[in-house]
């Protein structure tokens, strides 16, 4: 059987000046924001869901908007576990705009949003906006995420060099997908992977206020302490700089009683990308 030890914490960064931490986590079940470390072991006998979100400070009620989000999405997990992301999403996103026609002063929240849905060795990632996730297996640490920002569209575009990124970063760094609380909102387009772990790889996923870090500096902070470990990634990005709150879960597996399982995993990582426009819900209906 496959187990996960986990390790997650969020931390409000004072240097942005607002008094509330805008990233919130879901560990399974529970979502928690604010100052909050947790740690455990978890198997996965039964699929299991992990996410972070982190709520854009340019919109109304970030701090509500991250943490609402993730507690859409737990609902929906536990009620249709094995229901495509796609649809997930689908739905995630209709509820979401609900707020807005309940709660009026709420309209305009938004969020990014990280999640893996985990089955076994096998990980289902989506994602919507900035918030990375990375893969680490010993001393090398891979990003399974790109960024949805505007830069990187007019990269891939061919509107701008890779050359110019740097100096156009910031005038280009907003992003250009991210779920947002208006009535009639079109859905925004996610990307998936599939991953499957090997014995010891550990899964991380985290807020944009991480990603100061480079892979060489997220790999060398791998420790057989997990809690240890993201305490360092976290003191790492405060001292090279990071201006927002930074949020991180680390899933360690462990493949403690079927040998065959490991075997196969470490013959062979799957990684398998793909951008997904999440269907309207006539769409849905059509396609059953």
């Amino acid at each position: 059987m496959t187990h996960i030890s986990f390790s997650a914490l969020t931390h409000p960064n004072q240097a942005t000046g607002r008094h509330a931490n805008e990233d919130a986590f879901l560990i399974c079940s529970g979502v928690r924001q604010g100052a909050q470390a947790i740690s455990g072991k978890v198997s996965t006998d039964q699929p299991r869901l992990f996410a972070v979100s982190d709520g854009l400070h340019v919109s109304p009620q970030a701090s509500r908007a991250s943490r609402l989000l993730l507690e859409a999405l737990e609902e929906l997990f536990r009620e249709t576990p094995d229901q495509p992301a796609r649809m997930k999403l689908l739905h995630l996103h209709d509820q979401y705009c609900a707020h807005a026609i309940r709660r009026p002063q709420w309209a305009g929240m938004a969020a990014t949003l990280v999640a893996a849905e985990v089955r076994g060795n096998h990980v289902l990632i989506y994602y919507v906006g900035d918030s990375p996730a990375w893969t680490i297996r010993g001393n090398h640490a891979r990003r399974l995420t790109r960024d949805h920002t505007i830069l990187n569209a007019m990269i891939e575009g061919g509107e701008v060099a890779s050359s110019q990124a740097g100096r156009l970063a910031t005038i280009y760094d907003g992003l250009d997908r991210y779920f947002a609380a208006f009535p009639g909102e079109i859905r925004p387009e996610h990307e998936e992977c599939n991953v499957d772990m090997a014995d010891g790889d550990i899964l991380l996923l985290a807020s944009d206020g991480l990603s100061v870090l480079s892979g060489d500096q997220i790999a060398s902070s791998v420790s057989d302490d997990l809690d240890a470990m993201a305490r360092n990634l976290l003191g790492a990005a405060v001292e090279k700089g990071s201006d927002d709150d930074i949020t991180l879960i680390l899933l360690r597996f462990s493949f403690e009683s079927d040998p065959s399982i490991r075997n196969e995993a470490i013959a062979k990582t799957r990684l398998r990308s793909t951008v997904v426009h999440t269907a309207t819900t006539s769409e849905a209906t059509s396609q059953g």
